[in-house]
C-alpha cells in the first residue's frame, strides 16, 4: 500500500479562487504570446547592452590607466635626457606622445617634442625620414603628420588665449609643409626620380592635413589672429596673418597638371578650400584679406576652382531634380546658392578678364556661366529691397498688378531675411556684375557662342536673378540692356525658348514644345521649369526692354517715315551723314512678319499662365495637395512664375500698343482668343457674379498660390469667387485685348447694370436715394458744378431727376424720364470740354486735351477737373454716348496703369517739335545749337523758363546727352504740364467708374466708349428694332412713308434724328437691340403738328400724314429746332 495514501478514495472537488472561468480567444492567446516574447527580447537585448557598457568602461579605464603610465614615463625620460637626447630617446618620445596625447593636459609635452623637432640635431634627419625615408619603414612619415596635425589644432585651441606662444608650432608647420625649401634642400643629393617620390610623399602629407579639416583649422586662426582692417588690402597686417596665408596657399600650389601623385588631390584641397573658406559665413578676415590675396595669387587655379564648384553643384542638382531647391539639405544648398559663393567667384576674377580669355572653349566658358547662373539665385532675395524704395516711391499712381512683380511680392522663403553681411555682400555683388569689364567679357563669350544652348541657358539664368533682384533691374544693370540691344542674342534667345522639346515618356518619336504644354496649362517639372521659365522670362523682358527704346521708324523699319520727311531731309540725308557711313541702322532684331508668329503664340502661353496660377479648385483634398505642392507651384518657384508672367504680359501690351497706333498685324481679330468667347459669355450672368466694387476682392487670389483662407469678415462681404471668375478677371484686367471689343464693352455694361440694380432698383417706385436739380440751360455748367460737387452729392451713382430752365427763368416743359438727364449731362459735358471754357485745349488735328495754362485762367482748376472726372464717369454709367473728340494721349493717362505717357504721342500733340526732336537725334554735332536743358514755356503771353533737371540752364546739350535731353522734353510737355490736371480728372473718373474696368480698353477703345463708334447709321437695324404704339404698325402707310424719307436723309440728317428721339446722334456700340427703351414711333391723329420726341421713351411722336412731302418738310423742320421738349 502506497504511503501516499490516506483513506480517502473520493475525489474532492477542486477549489478554484480565481473568479468565474474566462475561455481565452485565439486572438488574446497570439496577443499574449507576442507581449511575452517581446519581454524576453527586451531582457535579452538590455543584457547585450549591460555587457557592452560594461566592457566599455573597462577598456576605457585600461586605456585610461595605460596612457597615465605612458605619461610617467614619457616626463621620466624628458627630464632625464634634457640636455642629452638622442634620436633613438626622440623616437620614443614622439611615440608614447602620440598614444597618450589629451589637448587638455598635455599640450606642453607637445610643445616640448616639436622644440626638439626643430632642433638643428634633429631637423634635416626628421626631415629626410618623412619625405625620403626607405620604403618598408614609413613610421616617421606617420608620425610627423599627426605631430603637425596636433599642433594645427593646438593653435585653434588656443586662438583665443593671449598667454599662448605659437610660435613652435607655427615653426613646425612651416619647416615641414613649405615645399620649396624641402625641394630645395633634397634636389643637391637626390635624383630626378627620387624627386617624384619626395613630391608624392609631401602631397601625401598635406592629403592626410586637408582630410583632417585643415582648413577648418585655419579658419578659425585666421577668424581669430588677423587683426581689424577697414578696407581690402594684400599686404599682411601682420606677421602671423602672412604666416597663415602661406598655410592656406601651400597646398594650392601643388594643384595643376603636372601633379600626377593623386588624381583627386586637386579636388579634395579645391572642395575642403570652398567648403570652409568660401562657403562658411563670410568674416572680415576672409572678405578683406585673404581673398584679395588670392585674387592676386598668380598661381591661383581659378579654372579649377571654377570646374570644383561645377561639378558639386551638377551633383547637388542631380540629387534635387524632382524637387525644388528649399526642399533639399543645407549642405547641398550651400553649393547651389550661397552668398558668400557668389561674392568669391567674382572677387577672386580681380580683373574680370576670364571670360575674356579667347583660349577658354565652349565647356569652360560654359561651366563658368554655370556656376554664376546657380549661385546668383540669391541676389532674388534683393527684391525685399527694391520693395520698400518702390513703396516710399510709388505715389499710389500705378494699380498693383494681379500678376504682381518678381520675387518681392512672394517671398521665396528659400533664403529667408537677409543679414545685414548678406545684404552689404550681395550689393557688392551687384556692383561687381555691373562693372564694365564683366560686362565685356560676357558680350564677347556672347558673340562667340550665342547659337550655344549650353552657353545661352547658364547666361539667362544669370540674366532673371537680376532681372528679379529689382524692378527697374533693366536699368539700373548695365548687362540687361546691352544685351537687349544685342541682335544675335535676342534672336537666339528666341529661336531657343520655342524650340525647347519635352522629353516623351513613352515615345521617342512624338515631341512637344515646353511652350506648348504651358499653353495647355500643363503642369512642368522641375527640371523643365528651370530650362523654360528664366529663358523666356529673359527674353521678355529684354526685349520689352529694346522696343522702349525703339521709335517707329526702328519698329518698323520703314526709313521713309512722314515725320522724318516733314524736317525737310531726303531719305538720303537722314541714313547717311557727311563722310557717306550709315546713320540709321536696322534696330529691330525681328521682322513684322516674325512678329505677328511671336504675339499668336505668347498670347497661348499667357493664358496657359493663368490657368497655372489658378488651378481648378474641385480637385479632392489629396489631389489639391499634390497640385499646389507640385513643381510648379511650390514655394521656391512661385516668383519665378510671377515674373515670368508679369514679363510675359508686359511684352504683349507693347506690342499689342505699338499694333494699336501702327497696325503690323492682319486685323484686329488676331489678338482675339477664340477660346475666350464662351469663357465671358457666361461668367457674368449668375446673379452671385461680380459687380463693379468686387473687382478689389481679386487681389486675395494671388498666382501660383492656390486657394487663400478666407476670414469670416471676408466672407460676410460675399462668396468666395470661383476660379473660372478668378481667371476671367484676371484676362480683363491683365490681358484684355485677348478677348474682342463688343465682349468687353458687353461685360462692361453687365457689370454696370447689376451695380445699377443695388443704387437704382428702387428708384422706379420713388423710393431710395436720388438726386434731384435744376439747371438753368444757359448757365448748365455753373449750376452743376454747384448743386453736384463731392461735398453735395457724394453718391453719383444713383438715379438723376433734372429740371431745366429756359432762358426766360420757366421750366421747360416734359418729365423726367431719364431723357432730361441724358440731355443735360450731354450738353454739360460738351460745356465743360469747350476751349472757351478753358479746361481743355485743341491739339492741331481739333482733339481735346487738358489745358497747360489753365491756372492762369481758374485758381481751383483741380476741383473743376475732378467734377469734370465725375461726370465723364457717369456718363459712362449710364450708357450715354457723348461726341467728345478727345486726344489719345489725354486717353492714353485715363486707361494706363502709369500716369506718364512715352515720347509717341507728342506727334499728335506738337507734329513740328516731334519731327525736331527726331532730326536732333541724328544731328551731327549738337552743341552748334547752342541748347541747354530748358524750354520756353507760353501762357497766355507770360514767358517763363522751365528747367528740365536741376541746374538744367547750365548744362549744355551734347551729342552724349542728348537722348536724355529728347525724352525730358518730350516728358515735360506729355507729362510734367498736365500731370496735376490728370490726375484730378482721373480721380473724379474712379470715384463713379472703377479704373480697373476702364484699363479693359485701349485709348482709341475708350474713345469709342464715349462718343460711340464712327460709323454710319444702320437703318436696316433701327427698323428691326423699332416699336409702333397707338395704332401705327409695321405695314401702316405713314410708317412705309417715313422708312422712305429717312432712307432719302444724308448721314448727318440721320445722326440729327436719333439724337432728336434717343438725344445722342451716334447709334448704341452693340446695335440697336441695346437700346433701352427701343426705339419707338407712337400715332398721333393731328396731322397740322410737327413730329415731336420723348427722349425719356425713345420715342418718336409721329402724326398721321397722308402726304411724303409734308413728313419730310415737317421732320427736317423738327430734327433740327434743337428745342427740347418745347415741340411735345
Amino acid at each position: 500500500m502506497s504511503s501516499f495514501f490516506e483513506g480517502q478514495y473520493r475525489r474532492t472537488p477542486e477549489q478554484n479562487l480565481s473568479g468565474v472561468n474566462y475561455t481565452e480567444s485565439r486572438e488574446q492567446f497570439l496577443h499574449r504570446a507576442h507581449l511575452e516574447r517581446q519581454k524576453r527580447e527586451d531582457n535579452r537585448r538590455r543584457f547585450l547592452c549591460s555587457i557592452k557598457i560594461q566592457s566599455f568602461v573597462r577598456s576605457y579605464l585600461v586605456r585610461k590607466r595605460i596612457k597615465q603610465k605612458e605619461r610617467e614615463e614619457f616626463a621620466q625620460i624628458l627630464s632625464a635626457n634634457k640636455n642629452s637626447v638622442t634620436l633613438d630617446t626622440l623616437n620614443i618620445l614622439t611615440r608614447k606622445l602620440l598614444f597618450f596625447y589629451h589637448p587638455e593636459t598635455d599640450h606642453n609635452y607637445l610643445i616640448s617634442v616639436s622644440k626638439l623637432l626643430l632642433d638643428k640635431q634633429f631637423k634635416a634627419t626628421i626631415v629626410e625620414l618623412t619625405f625620403y625615408g626607405p620604403p618598408t619603414n614609413t613610421v616617421w612619415s606617420l608620425r610627423t603628420r599627426k605631430l603637425l596635425l596636433l599642433n594645427l589644432m593646438l593653435m585653434r585651441d588656443k586662438a583665443g588665449v593671449k598667454e599662448f606662444n605659437n610660435t613652435v608650432s607655427l615653426r613646425l608647420l612651416e619647416v615641414f609643409t613649405k615645399f620649396d625649401e624641402i625641394e630645395r634642400y633634397f634636389s643637391q643629393q637626390c635624383h630626378k626620380q627620387d624627386m617624384q617620390t619626395i613630391r608624392c610623399q609631401f602631397i601625401n602629407l598635406l592629403k592626410y592635413l586637408i582630410q583632417n579639416r585643415f582648413y577648418a583649422h585655419l579658419r578659425v586662426l585666421l577668424d581669430a589672429k588677423v587683426p581689424p582692417l577697414l578696407e581690402p588690402t594684400t599686404t599682411p597686417p601682420t606677421p602671423l596673418s602672412q604666416c597663415l596665408f602661406d598655410l592656406l596657399v601651400t597646398p594650392l600650389g601643388l594643384i595643376g597638371p603636372s601633379q600626377t601623385c593623386d588624381p583627386h588631390y586637386s579636388v579634395l584641397v579645391m572642395e575642403e578650400l570652398i567648403r570652409h573658406i568660401v562657403l562658411e559665413p563670410m568674416t572680415e578676415p576672409i572678405k578683406l584679406y585673404i581673398l584679395p590675396s588670392l585674387s592676386h595669387l598668380n598661381s591661383f587655379p581659378y579654372q579649377t576652382f571654377i570646374q570644383t564648384i561645377h561639378s558639386n553643384m551638377k551633383k547637388n542638382i542631380r540629387y534635387t531634380t524632382g524637387s525644388s531647391p528649399s526642399d533639399t539639405s543645407p549642405s547641398s544648398n550651400n553649393w547651389l546658392s550661397n552668398v558668400n559663393l557668389l561674392y568669391a567667384l567674382l572677387s577672386l576674377d580681380n580683373s574680370q578678364t576670364y571670360l575674356t580669355n579667347q583660349s577658354l572653349d565652349l565647356n569652360q566658358v560654359s561651366a563658368h556661366l554655370f556656376v554664376l547662373g546657380h549661385a546668383s539665385s540669391q541676389l532674388v532675395r534683393l527684391s525685399r529691397l527694391s520693395e520698400d524704395e518702390e513703396e516710399e516711391g510709388r505715389g499710389g499712381e500705378e494699380e498693383q498688378s494681379v500678376g504682381g512683380g518678381g520675387g518681392e511680392d512672394w517671398d521665396m522663403e528659400k533664403g529667408g531675411h537677409l543679414t545685414r553681411n548678406e545684404e552689404q555682400l550681395l550689393l557688392e555683388c551687384c556692383t561687381t556684375l555691373n562693372e564694365n569689364r564683366f560686362v565685356q567679357g560676357v558680350l564677347s563669350v556672347v558673340d562667340r557662342f550665342h547659337h550655344q544652348e549650353q552657353v545661352l541657358q547658364p547666361l539667362c539664368q544669370l540674366c532673371h536673378h537680376l532681372l528679379m533682384s529689382h524692378k527697374l533691374a533693366c536699368h539700373r544693370f548695365r548687362l540687361l540692356h546691352m544685351l537687349a540691344l544685342n541682335h544675335k542674342f535676342i534672336r537666339s534667345l528666341y529661336n531657343l525658348s520655342i524650340s525647347i522639346e519635352q522629353k516623351a515618356v513613352f515615345s521617342t518619336t512624338s515631341t512637344t514644345t515646353l511652350l506648348a504644354v504651358i499653353s495647355r496649362g500643363s503642369q512642368t517639372n522641375y527640371t523643365e521649369t528651370q530650362q523654360i521659365v528664366p529663358l523666356l522670362a529673359t527674353f521678355c523682358s529684354l526685349f520689352s526692354l529694346l522696343v522702349t527704346t525703339l521709335h517707329d521708324t526702328e519698329f518698323y523699319a520703314d526709313p521713309t517715315e512722314s515725320a522724318t520727311q516733314s524736317a525737310g531731309l531726303t531719305q538720303e540725308q537722314l541714313f547717311t551723314n557727311q563722310g557717306g557711313s550709315s546713320i540709321q541702322e536696322n534696330k529691330m532684331p525681328f521682322s513684322l512678319v516674325e512678329l505677328v508668329s511671336m504675339t499668336s503664340v505668347f498670347k497661348n502661353v499667357v493664358l496657359g499662365l493663368i490657368e497655372l496660377a489658378y488651378p481648378d479648385s474641385r480637385l479632392k483634398d489629396t489631389q489639391y495637395r499634390h497640385h499646389s505642392n507640385s513643381s510648379s507651384t511650390s514655394k521656391s518657384m512661385v516668383a519665378m512664375w510671377c515674373h515670368l508672367f508679369k514679363s510675359l504680359v508686359s511684352l504683349l501690351r507693347q506690342l499689342h500698343s505699338r499694333d494699336s497706333r501702327r497696325r503690323f498685324t492682319p486685323s484686329d481679330a488676331h489678338w482675339c482668343c477664340p477660346q475666350l468667347s464662351g469663357l465671358l459669355g457666361s461668367g457674368f450672368d449668375q446673379p452671385g457674379s461680380l459687380s463693379l466694387r468686387q473687382r478689389e476682392r481679386q487681389n486675395m487670389y494671388r498666382p501660383f498660390h492656390g486657394l487663400p483662407n478666407l476670414t469670416r469678415e471676408e466672407l460676410e462681404d460675399g462668396p468666395p469667387l470661383s476660379t473660372k471668375e478668378i481667371r476671367t478677371l484676371t484676362i480683363l484686367h491683365e490681358v484684355p485685348f485677348l478677348v474682342g471689343f463688343q465682349e468687353r464693352v458687353l461685360v462692361f455694361q453687365r457689370v454696370v447694370l447689376r451695380d445699377k440694380m443695388n443704387h437704382q432698383s428702387r428708384a422706379s417706385f420713388l423710393q431710395g436715394p436720388q438726386i434731384q436739380i435744376s439747371v438753368r440751360r444757359n448757365y448748365i455748367y455753373e449750376d452743376a458744378f454747384d448743386k453736384l460737387s463731392p461735398e453735395n452729392e457724394p453718391e453719383l451713382r444713383h438715379v438723376m431727376r433734372v429740371q431745366l430752365i429756359n432762358a426766360v427763368g420757366l421750366d421747360e416743359a416734359g418729365i423726367d424720364g431719364g431723357g432730361l438727364f441724358r440731355e443735360f449731362l450731354s450738353e454739360l459735358l460738351k460745356t465743360a470740354f469747350d476751349p472757351k471754357l478753358g479746361f481743355f485745349k485743341l491739339t492741331e488735328d481739333n482733339l481735346l486735351y487738358p489745358n497747360p495754362g489753365v491756372g492762369v485762367i481758374h485758381n481751383d482748376y483741380l476741383k473743376h477737373y475732378y467734377f469734370i472726372g465725375r461726370m465723364l464717369g457717369k456718363a459712362l454709367y449710364e450708357n450715354l454716348l457723348v461726341e467728345l473728340p478727345l486726344a489719345d494721349l489725354f486717353l492714353s493717362k485715363l486707361v494706363s496703369r502709369h500716369a506718364d505717357v512715352d515720347i509717341h504721342h507728342l506727334a499728335t500733340l506738337d507734329a513740328m517739335l516731334y519731327r525736331n526732336l527726331l532730326y536732333l537725334k541724328h544731328y551731327e554735332d549738337v552743341t552748334d545749337l547752342g541748347l541747354d536743358f530748358t524750354v520756353l514755356c507760353d501762357e497766355l503771353g507770360e514767358r517763363r523758363i522751365i528747367e528740365l533737371k536741376p541746374q538744367g540752364s547750365n548744362i549744355p546739350v551734347t551729342n552724349v546727352n542728348r537722348i536724355e535731353y529728347i525724352h525730358l522734353v518730350a516728358d515735360y510737355y506729355l507729362n510734367r504740364r498736365i500731370r496735376a490736371q490728370c490726375n484730378a480728372f482721373k480721380q473724379g473718373l474712379s470715384d463713379v467708374i472703377p479704373p480697373a474696368w476702364l484699363q479693359m480698353f485701349n485709348s482709341r477703345e475708350l474713345q469709342t466708349l464715349i462718343s460711340g463708334a464712327e460709323i454710319r447709321v444702320d437703318l436696316e437695324d433701327l427698323r428691326a428694332h423699332t416699336a409702333y404704339l397707338g395704332g401705327y404698325t409695321s405695314d401702316h402707310a405713314t410708317i412705309q412713308m417715313f422708312w422712305e424719307v429717312v432712307n432719302k436723309f444724308t448721314d448727318s440728317q440721320r445722326r440729327a434724328l436719333l439724337k432728336f428721339v434717343t438725344s445722342c446722334s451716334r447709334p448704341p456700340l452693340l446695335g440697336f437691340k441695346e437700346l433701352d427703351p427701343p426705339f419707338g414711333i407712337q400715332l398721333i391723329n393731328a396731322e397740322d403738328r410737327l413730329p415731336s420726341a420723348s427722349t425719356c421713351m425713345n420715342l418718336l411722336k409721329l402724326p398721321k400724314f397722308q402726304d411724303q412731302e409734308k413728313l419730310r418738310e415737317r421732320l427736317v423742320y423738327a430734327i433740327s429746332s434743337d428745342c427740347g421738349f418745347e415741340l411735345s
